[in-house]
């Protein structure tokens, strides 16, 4: 069974072996919270990514977030989504 802190680290260790990208920085988690049901941990993984957007020209980075499932049972990452704060 997989604590809080175990799910954070897998889904740290997921976002670094699938996103191989030395072009994203300040890799932190964001949030972790319990799914209803109890079954899973998800995630959330922030990082900045690189930009062209004229509208972040200060920093040339925006910030993106990544939602990581993590089975509690199994240890398993069964999925990793995009989110959107829109």
């Amino acid at each position: 069974m997989v604590d809080f802190k175990e799910a954070a680290q897998k889904a740290l260790s997921h976002f670094r072996d699938v996103i191989q990208s030395a072009a994203y920085q300040n890799i932190c988690v964001e949030e972790i919270e319990k799914s209803e049901d109890g079954q899973f941990w998800f995630v959330t993984i922030g990082y900045d990514a690189p930009t062209n957007d004229s509208s972040y020209a200060l920093s040339n980075t925006v910030r993106r977030y990544k939602v990581f499932k993590v089975d509690i049972l199994t240890e398993e990452v069964v999925s990793m989504k995009v989110r959107n704060l829109d």
